[in-house]
């Protein structure tokens, strides 16, 4: 496969064969990676690579920049409010030899999730999307060896934007509706029993299913999870990717009734449509990686406006009003913080640790540590009203429910003898799976909610499981991935209450179509797992 290269302003388009993105093409070769830093360092140029999260497309940006790298930008003169020290890079525990970017620690300190691309033991290999690794504490307060977060990564982009106060929510970039991650959004899922959750996505007016002509863009979602900051080129845009912000309303609204006694309760709360933050923040560049402080006031970004130091340089500005739209003039972090190449990611942590993502070495993007000295304004105190708009008015209403809806009462089936057994029976129950896998999607979860309801409720009851794939593949290959479809739907199931000697497990392979093999839709209906309930054996 041939590849070429077009120079587009600052950046560099990759063409990989024939597939190639408007913006930029897609999932370079690691041979040509290396054949283009050997090419640029002997002409005097650095090359370096900017992941950036797509809809299911691993973003591969090569920035070209001289020696002298923006001989233009200046020390900042002002006295700075804020003051940093000295960054440290962190170990080989958490730095490897691919790219580690979007360094996000849980609010008790103990667990630091992290991006990384490039990486053969990702989902998709080095060519692959880019996968969640997570570092925990050890006896000694320092970070572990790292371990992906398989259960949440999949061939498409992957990644962390935000943990809630008491760890037991995560907040995830794009829908896990397929396991290509190639639909836009903000998904979450939640720690129940130890055990989380199937990811549900949050339909975010203007978030949710971006398409082909928007498929660069970033999440961020604040400490208590109300404000979800967004990157993304949108009709306000005055340059390529530029900040918006969502609000998580609570309470009555048009769509929801909030209980009286619990105002906050899940399911009672929807998403305002994206808000854009104006042009003191947004540039004709690119602004990223924003990151909310927990005064709810201070706004941490990446940036590649004029007189910066490098590619991308990390900058604050204060919010001025309830408006959103009116801040302070962003402060550059200065040089320390800032780099002449690649810096971006900022994150701070409740003891005033600093997180952040460079690529200062002339490599691939790394995590740094430091440690915020001085804070004039007081951005660690907690903010001491609503992040809101200050008028209601201001936020378009949604057309339609966005957020994560009401479930309606669900009436579950009692079952006495064998008619009521065939009744319920009669109910198609399959559990559908991608090509070649045997993850559970999404889609499927409310077959597997109201199985788990009906096994409950009817302790009589056991049930059949009997996994079967499409014709693609070895009859040998597919009696074991048969087998494994239905074991996924059975951990499920075990997971959420049900005792695993009511569970029988059994896999026909490829031997029992439902449809037409020769067709991608009759395929799609034969990768199935069909449930089916018995009486118990007395």
């Amino acid at each position: 496969m041939r590849n070429t290269i077009d120079r587009v302003g600052d950046r560099v388009r990759v063409r990989v064969g024939e597939s190639v993105s408007e913006r930029v093409g897609v999932r370079v070769s690691a041979i040509a990676i290396f054949n283009l830093k050997v090419l640029f360092s002997l002409i005097g140029y650095i090359p370096f690579l900017r992941y950036t999260s797509t809809g299911g497309k691993l973003l591969h940006v090569f920035v070209l920049t001289c020696f002298a790298l923006k001989v233009g930008a200046q020390e900042t003169t002002t006295e700075q409010a804020l003051e940093f020290a000295d960054v440290k890079i962190l170990s080989v525990r958490v730095n490897s030899s691919a790219e580690e970017i979007m360094p996000v620690v849980a609010a008790d300190g103990n667990r630091l999730y992290f991006v990384r691309a490039a990486h053969a033991e990702n989902i998709g290999g080095k060519l692959g999307g880019q996968d969640i690794w997570y570092s925990d504490r050890d006896s000694e307060g320092k970070w572990d060896e790292a371990k992906s977060m398989g259960q949440f990564n999949n061939r498409g982009n992957n990644a962390i934007v935000g943990v809630t106060q008491n760890t037991e929510r995560i907040y995830l970039l794009n829908s896990y509706e397929d396991n290509l991650g190639s639909k836009s959004g903000l998904s979450f899922t939640d720690r129940e029993a130890g055990n989380w959750t199937l990811p549900v996505v949050t339909e975010i007016k203007g978030v949710y299913s971006l398409g082909e002509k928007n498929d660069i863009y970033g999440l961020s979602v604040n400490l208590e999870s109300d404000v979800l900051l967004i990157s993304m080129k949108g009709a306000e845009s005055v340059g390529q990717e530029d900040l918006y912000v969502s609000f998580k309303f609570t309470g009555w609204n048009r769509f929801h009734q909030a209980q009286e006694d619990n105002p906050d309760e899940e399911g009672f709360y929807w998403w305002s449509p994206p808000i854009h933050l104006g042009n003191v923040i947004n540039s004709t560049g690119y602004e990223i990686s924003p990151f909310l402080s927990a005064d709810g006031k201070t706004l941490f970004f990446a940036s590649d406006r004029k007189g910066g130091f490098g590619n991308a340089d990390i900058y604050y500005a204060t919010r001025l009003d309830d408006t959103w739209q009116n801040w302070s003039e962003p402060v550059n972090l200065g040089k320390g913080i800032n780099s002449n190449r690649f810096d971006a990611y900022f994150h701070l942590t409740r003891d005033s640790t600093v997180y952040l993502s460079s690529a200062r070495r002339g490599r691939l993007a790394e995590i740094y540590r430091s440690k915020l000295l001085r804070n004039v304004v007081n951005i660690l105190e907690d903010r001491e009203d609503s992040p809101l708009l200050a008028q209601p008015g201001q936020v378009e209403e949604p057309e339609a429910p966005i957020a994560a809806a009401i479930t309606p009462e669900v009436v579950i089936p009692v079952v006495t003898n064998e008619k009521e057994l065939e009744e319920l029976n009669r109910v198609e129950r399959n559990v559908l799976f991608d090509h070649d896998s045997d993850n559970l999607l999404l889609k499927d979860l409310d077959v597997l909610e109201s199985t788990v309801a009906i096994l409950k409720a009817n302790q009589q009851l056991e049930l059949h499981l009997e996994g079967h794939t499409d014709h693609v593949g070895s009859i040998e290959k597919n009696e074991i991935l048969a087998r494994k479809r239905a074991k996924a739907v059975s951990d499920y199931l075990v997971k959420h209450g049900i005792e695993i000697d009511r569970i029988k497990v059994d896999g026909a392979g490829e031997a029992e179509p439902v449809a037409d093999n020769d067709e991608k839709t009759g395929r799609e209906l034969n990768r199935r797992v069909e449930l089916s309930f018995k009486m118990t054996e007395s």
